[in-house]
């Protein structure tokens, strides 16, 4: 591991490079349109010792899928959230998921590697950080992955020191012909922030294709969790109802659990999931798709859906016992050509 005389020389030789995108000025934060050296930059303290100071970017990805209605979305990315709109802030709430970008850039040669781990003080808390290793040759900022294991929310802020980075000197330099293969290993390489603001890059891109999946496999499988949920409450339900039992209700308590279990077969029944699709038309921005179904407006409880960005309604249908959903959905600019959007969806009827 490079001791902090070593890591300052590396710097200074060019041979590692370190830089960032924002800073803050009078709590403001601001986005510089060259990077600066972090050498030349008011972050220089957070080269603290023998380690780098990772600060968190701006822009965040959270792993659930509902949307999150106090938050700008990043050019209307799915699940990606601009806090440059909500004052530079983001709170992770217990069990949630994020990926973050540093503002670090870090470009290593073939000397080098490094090592990221978590700081002490956000574990503390019950925020944990993925630990990731940087290869020799690596050029670009870090993603970094966050989860909140405790059981309260935390608000994090951008610019916040988020993980600590180490630096090693390999052994041997690696390979040169590591480096000509790079761009095949890693999809961040050569990643920047002006990329990302300026450009349609995607801030968070990824090997594994979404595509691929089975949309109606994985509404299927959102289901059978929803049922597995009314099971295990329904025993707490016929633990409550033994206890009325008891005190003197065997009659009532023979019927709630009657009914209770009525409803878990009901609702295993009812919630049968179909697909579908909407079309955007080239220069257009709105979109829907009408279905008939032959059941009652009054029956329909809800609707799943597995695209947050799809909506609906409800309108009575031209003959009795029938109605139409009208699934829509909007786009901020004008497409450029036809667009498709699958996705899948249950109806939840009314018990009977």
């Amino acid at each position: 591991m490079l001791s902090d005389v070593r890591l300052n020389k590396a710097l200074n030789d060019n041979e590692i490079q370190i830089t960032v995108s924002f800073k803050k000025e009078n709590g403001k934060l601001i986005f510089l349109q060259q990077e600066q050296s972090i050498l030349l930059s008011s972050l220089k303290s957070n080269l603290y010792s023998d380690r780098l100071k990772l600060t968190m970017g701006p822009i965040v990805k959270t792993l659930r899928n509902k949307p999150i209605s106090a938050k700008t979305r990043f050019k209307n990315k799915q699940n990606c959230y601009d806090l440059r709109k909500t004052n530079d802030r983001f709170t992770i709430f217990p069990g949630e998921s994020i990926i973050i970008l540093t503002n670090e850039r870090i470009k290593l040669n073939e000397k080098y590697a490094c090592l990221v781990v978590p700081r002490i003080s956000l574990s503390d808390v019950g925020i944990v950080v993925s630990t990731a290793y940087v290869d020799p040759f690596y050029d670009g900022i870090l993603r970094l992955h966050l989860t909140n294991l405790s059981s309260n929310a935390y608000e994090l802020c951008a610019l916040e020191t988020i993980a600590q980075c180490f630096f090693f000197e390999l052994s041997d330099p690696a390979s040169s012909c590591f480096y000509e293969h790079f761009k095949e290993k890693s999809v961040f390489f050569g990643q920047t922030w002006n990329q990302i603001l300026e450009s349609d890059r995607d801030p968070f891109p990824t090997k594994k294709d979404p595509q691929g999946i089975d949309r109606h496999e994985n509404l299927k499988y959102q289901i059978s969790l929803i049922t597995d949920f009314l099971k295990k409450h329904s025993i707490i339900v016929v633990i409550l109802t033994n206890l009325v039992i008891m005190i003197g209700g065997y009659t009532i308590a023979k019927q709630r659990v009657e009914y209770l279990s009525k409803t878990v077969e009901q609702v295993e029944t009812v919630l049968s999931p179909s697909a579908s699709e909407i079309i955007i038309e080239e220069g257009e921005t709105y979109g829907e798709k009408e279905i008939v179904i032959g059941i009652p407006k009054s029956d329909i409880v809800s609707i799943l859906c597995n695209n947050d960005e799809i909506h609906y309604k409800i309108r009575s249908g031209d003959i009795e016992n029938q109605c139409r959903i009208i699934f829509y959905t909007s786009t901020t600019i004008a497409t450029s050509k036809k667009f498709e959007i699958g996705f899948t969806y249950a109806i939840v009827r009314r018990l009977q």
